[in-house]
């Protein structure tokens, strides 16, 4: 038929949608079960449902329901009946049900197309679901051109858009990407959220103008919080002075340019120190630094004199590869005097003698740590100094879990034997020294020869290792295995 009817089968899912709902003790209300029960040899197919879509602000009951009910011979005729005169849902049960269906994944996807399409009145409160994440993939041109057409025929849909996902190409952005990004950008009543840039990789100074205008429109909607960058070259710093509700900041892959051009100079020296983004949390992959050491360097095109400001991050997360960005990392420690969790990576041995000190300015706020440390040879040390790095905060601090992943290349060992462990146990168990650590986690993953008893190897670590630990009635601590043999 030409109309826009859902299939019966997704009408189905929608009425099983229903019966969460119905009021108490009303059976009348349960039609998912007694369709799925008696809709055993109809007549008519999926689509030929028939009636008009209604217009009245109450939307019940579905148009083209008393059709196919008709059609089931073993259906009780009292519920027939009660259906047809049952009072109207309001537009309240409908969005309920609506966000119910969001929840319920792929499948919950498909009911609530149908659901969009029972009436005008369902379509906005389904479309804020259906588009409240959009993924704009440069690579695919069909899917482009098709946003692009649905957002020049409907404009308002730019409004539900919480999450924007952008995977530029190496070249320019296409007419079709440049004007979704103007209607993205143009929302009226903006919703965004979330941003993430993804390039392949890109070099920002190949885009025209128009589209790092379309970029820097988006980053400047008052709802966006959080941002991932993502391989990308040669990227502004004062992009994210736009930014002024930043708070989650995603760093992986991308270098940086601190040259302002100058149809932005204006705008940059009236931005006030309140309105710079304040990080709340800040994560940097272990490809570049490049782009966070510049945004840390102040600016004398804008009035507040930094891009970000640091003061109030609470979360970091930490890449660094063979020591390149060690210095980044403490630069951005001694910014903040509101750190909760710490979370930092290591890919080969990486002394961290000197966290320590970095750490004192956080530690009575500190109460998560975690460590992944990546060896790549039989170091002799290979908690990287991580005892003298919690030393150094000792009696002074408000940490409560701690939290180790010790990896061994294939091929490399791990010594066991060198004390580190040991120390860590000493420092940990001292009086006084951490008043309300709760939780000690240690993970260690390594290769192991086909026959090797892994479990009793680290009840051996653990009892030889951590004697102060296990006795302790205060801290928990586990050590856990993944070994995979060869």
């Amino acid at each position: 038929m030409g109309a826009n009817y859902a299939p019966l089968s997704q009408v189905l899912a929608i009425f099983t949608c229903f019966n969460q709902f119905r009021p108490r003790g009303d059976q009348s209300w349960n039609l998912s079960s007694s369709i799925h029960a008696n809709f055993q040899n109809r007549n008519t197919s999926d689509d030929a449902l028939v009636g008009n879509l209604p217009e009245s602000p109450y939307l019940w009951p579905y148009p083209g329901v008393t059709h196919v009910l008709t059609h089931l011979p073993t259906m009780n005729p009292t519920l027939i009946s009660t259906l047809r005169t049952k009072p109207a849902l309001p537009h309240d049960i409908f969005a309920c049900i609506a966000d119910v269906l969001a929840d319920m994944g792929r499948e919950g996807i498909v009911a609530l197309r149908a659901l969009a399409l029972t009436s005008k009145s369902t379509l906005p409160m389904c479309r804020r679901h259906l588009f409240s994440s959009v993924v704009l993939v440069a690579a695919f041109e069909d899917m482009t051109e098709r946003l692009d057409a649905v957002l020049r025929a409907n404009p308002e849909i730019a409004s539900y858009v919480k999450t924007f996902i952008y995977s530029m190409e190496r070249f320019d952005a296409s007419e079709h990407e440049q004007r979704i990004l103007q209607v993205l950008g143009r929302a009226p009543t903006s919703v965004m959220q979330f941003i993430v840039l993804h390039g392949s990789p890109v070099d920002w100074g190949v885009l025209s103008e128009t589209t790092q205008n379309g970029i820097i429109r988006l980053l400047q909607i008052p709802t966006v919080s959080r941002l991932h960058l993502q391989y990308l070259h040669k990227l502004p710093t004062f992009i994210l002075a736009f930014c002024r509700n930043l708070r989650h900041l995603g760093i992986r892959g991308v270098t940086g340019t601190d040259v302002v051009p100058p149809r932005y100079i204006g705008q940059l020296s009236q931005l006030t120190p309140s309105e710079i983004p304040h990080i709340i949390k800040l994560e940097e992959a272990q490809h570049f630094h490049h782009f966070l050491e510049l945004l840390l360097q102040p600016s004398d095109m804008i009035a507040g004199g930094l891009n970000v400001q640091l003061e109030k991050l609470q979360e970091f997360g930490f890449g660094i590869h063979r020591g390149r960005g060690l210095n980044i990392c403490y630069d951005v420690l001694k910014a903040t005097r509101e750190l909760r969790c710490f979370e930092l990576g290591l890919n080969g041995y990486i002394s961290l003698q000197d966290l320590g000190a970095s750490l004192r300015g956080s530690a009575q706020t500190l109460e998560s740590a975690t460590f992944h440390i990546l060896l790549d040879g039989p170091d002799k040390n290979p908690l990287c100094g991580l005892d003298s790095t919690l030393k150094a905060i000792a009696g002074n601090n408000c940490l409560k879990n701690l939290t180790i992943n010790l990896s061994a290349e294939s091929g490399r060992g791990c010594d066991t034997e060198s004390g580190s462990f040991g120390n860590l146990d000493a420092v940990l168990t001292e009086a006084g020294a951490f008043p309300t650590l709760r939780y000690v986690e240690v993970t260690l993953a390594w290769y192991a020869e086909v026959g090797e008893d892994a479990e009793q190897w680290i009840r051996r670590l653990t009892c030889d290792s951590f004697p102060r630990l296990l006795e302790s009635t205060t801290i928990e601590i586990c050590v856990f295995e993944d070994v995979e043999f060869i």
